[in-house]
């Protein structure tokens, strides 16, 4: 499975839509959905828009920390 898919996955077990999710982490539902497709949004004249290792450690954390929050009783997306 893909880190893109693990994110949709852990998502959808929580119940949430993306709209809701971007709400509890500060993400617009357009980031939320380009988080899940593993994709930046286009940008001129890059060619490469797979989305970079810090910002998907930023976004595992940020589900991390709203896993905690949610008394979650474990984190496995990263699995």
């Amino acid at each position: 499975m893909t880190e893109h898919e693990k994110a949709r996955a852990w998502r959808q077990s929580l119940g949430l839509s993306q709209k809701k999710l971007g709400e509890l982490l500060g993400y617009s539902i357009e980031t939320i959905s380009w988080f899940e497709k593993g994709m930046t949004p286009p940008r001129l004249h890059e060619t490469d828009r797979r989305i970079k290792p810090w910002i998907w450690r930023r976004y595992h954390l940020a589900c991390r920390g709203l896993a905690a929050e949610m008394q979650q009783p474990k984190w496995d997306w990263e699995k």
